[in-house]
């Protein structure tokens, strides 16, 4: 059984929504100049879809990160796929570090949870 170690938190961090999409936009520039492959690949999942079945779905495909949007849709990122290096969670823990939203910030806000795998 494969056992999930949150480097977020179990309740994942707020951040920022066009802070992490700006970040997700520049990874997929970089993806194509073969660095950081595999970032920008999304499994996408109803905002209806339980917790459960988001984090099942994650562990399954091996996701890195999960991203929760403004409107409650799931997209599980940065898993592995064949010939394709993906950054390890500590890494993507330090890319998404100037994302995270201050407690008085007012604008539309994700969360994210970064997972590694025990």
């Amino acid at each position: 059984m494969v056992h999930i170690h949150y480097l977020s938190g179990k309740d994942g961090v707020l951040v920022i929504t066009g802070k992490i999409n700006k970040l997700d936009r520049e990874k997929e520039t970089q993806q194509k100049q073969n660095r950081w492959r595999g970032i920008s690949e999304a499994t996408m999942m109803s905002r209806r879809t339980s917790w459960a079945e988001v984090e099942m779905k994650a562990t399954e495909i091996g996701a890195r990160y999960i991203l929760q949007t403004s409107t409650g849709s799931y997209y599980l990122k940065c898993f592995p796929s064949r010939d394709i290096h993906i950054p390890t969670s500590g890494e993507l823990w330090d890319q998404i570090h100037d994302t995270i939203a201050p407690d008085d910030f007012q604008g539309r806000r994700s969360r994210i949870w970064i997972l590694d795998y025990l």
